[in-house]
């Protein structure tokens, strides 16, 4: 993220849509990353009755079938790669998944992996690094801003 100069309190909080752009690109990463290399799902098992049907090869996934009932997330990284990123706007970005797609998404929420829920919209260490990329931009702009900054208050 490039900063210029800011001055006052109303420029710290108008955030450039490329700076937007890069916090939404590091999310999806995140997301990609803590998903696909099973680092937050990896001790969450498949409900038993989805196991039971990915052993009795009826889990149909138009690749080579995996049979043993461990996890498995080849489904899951296509889905990964196909998350949405409309362009940001001033006030923030929106991520996420359309159609069949956005079903995968609901049904890992079936079965015990929430990768985005309306309660939760992102698993606990995405948020953080979200949260971590925010205050990071939040806080570099305010070291930018004039120390003649004025508050004034009525009474």
């Amino acid at each position: 993220m490039a900063f210029q100069r800011i001055g006052t309190l109303r420029e710290i909080v108008d955030v450039p849509v490329t700076d937007w752009r890069d916090i939404q690109e590091n999310l999806v990463e995140s997301i990609r990353e803590h998903v696909r290399n099973r680092k937050y799902f990896k001790t969450v098992p498949y409900n038993a009755d989805y196991a039971l049907a990915k052993t009795k090869g009826q889990i149909k996934s138009g690749v080579g079938q995996y049979r043993s009932g461990g996890v498995n997330l080849s489904l899951s990284g296509k889905m990964l790669d196909s998350i949405q990123t409309p362009s940001p706007r001033k006030d923030g970005f929106t991520i996420g998944w359309v159609g069949t797609e956005a079903a995968k998404v609901e049904g890992n929420a079936d079965r015990g992996r929430a990768i985005s829920t309306p309660e939760r919209p992102l698993i606990p260490p995405v948020e953080k690094e979200l949260y971590a990329d925010v205050d990071q931009l939040f806080g570099a702009r305010c070291k930018l801003s004039s120390s003649t900054t004025n508050i004034n208050l009525k009474m």
